[in-house]
């Protein structure tokens, strides 16, 4: 997997992340995947065409979620429930717009939709047939969230 096609979601999401939620995440080592299960109970799917095909989930720990939403709201979260999901699409919708507004940059022609919130412990994430998951981890001192990829140009 090219570096140009992972770089502009983990730009954006350490962006998106440290102006809606107010802290930072860092990368930490990205990893091969065989599973095709999330690392944690919220995932926002966003789905690329184009020059790249394939899928991007943005999963997160339920510690950082609750964080990341409690400061958006300006209130204590303290459940995962329907606000907080409507939060993770926003968050995707964030972060959809912003990496279009990369790749677009770049010279690519990638088009990003966002397709759906997955939730449930380990639940199921969209993947290309024969294609292992790169995941990559940020952590920060209020959980861990993950970019877990898969795709094919």
């Amino acid at each position: 997997m090219k570096a140009d096609y992972i770089n502009p979601f983990i730009e954006t999401l350490i962006y998106v992340i440290s102006t809606t939620a107010q802290f930072e995440a860092s990368l930490t080592r990205p990893l091969l995947k065989t599973s095709s299960f999330s690392r944690g109970p919220l995932s926002g799917i966003i789905e690329l065409s184009g020059d790249v095909k394939g899928f991007v989930s943005i999963t997160f720990s339920k510690e950082i979620i609750l964080k990341i939403v409690s400061n958006m709201f300006g209130e204590e979260i303290d459940e995962l429930n329907n606000d907080v999901k409507d939060a993770v699409g926003e968050i995707i919708n964030m972060i959809c717009g912003q990496a279009t507004n990369k790749f677009v940059e770049k010279g690519f022609k990638i088009s990003l939709e966002s397709h759906g919130i997955k939730d449930g412990d380990e639940h199921f994430l969209p993947s290309l047939e024969d294609r292992p998951f790169m995941s990559i981890p940020l952590e920060s001192e209020n959980g861990e969230l993950y970019i877990e990829v898969s795709l094919e140009n």
